[in-house]
């Protein structure tokens, strides 16, 4: 299982749902000499819970879509973005996630 004290996270991010996914999918891990073999596929596992719980903070929702955008599920993104959008249509953040999307990832 994997524990909150083996981040370590350079970002010093002090969102926890940002710390995490931006650590999952960017840092290292300092759990011996040992290193994430799918950093992806462990973001997954934290994001999957984090869409039930903070359902209502548009972060979620385009921390979700870049996630699913680094692993080409455009499904996936569709959903996190039409999400995002019934929260604040006006983010910016959200408008680059929707413009990346309809680029089709280049």
């Amino acid at each position: 299982d994997f524990e909150w004290d083996s981040i370590v996270c350079p970002h010093k991010v002090s969102c926890t749902i940002v710390c995490v996914c931006v650590c999952v999918t960017s840092c290292s891990f300092s759990s011996g000499s040992s290193q994430v073999e799918n950093p992806l596929d462990e973001a997954v596992k934290f994001l999957t819970p984090l869409k039930n719980l903070v359902k209502d903070r548009i972060d979620t929702h385009l921390l979700a879509f870049e996630i699913y955008f680094r692993k080409e599920k455009y499904l996936l993104m569709l959903q996190s973005v039409k999400r995002a959008l019934s929260i604040d249509p006006v983010h910016p953040w959200l408008h680059q996630c929707l413009v990346r999307f309809f680029k089709g990832g280049e």
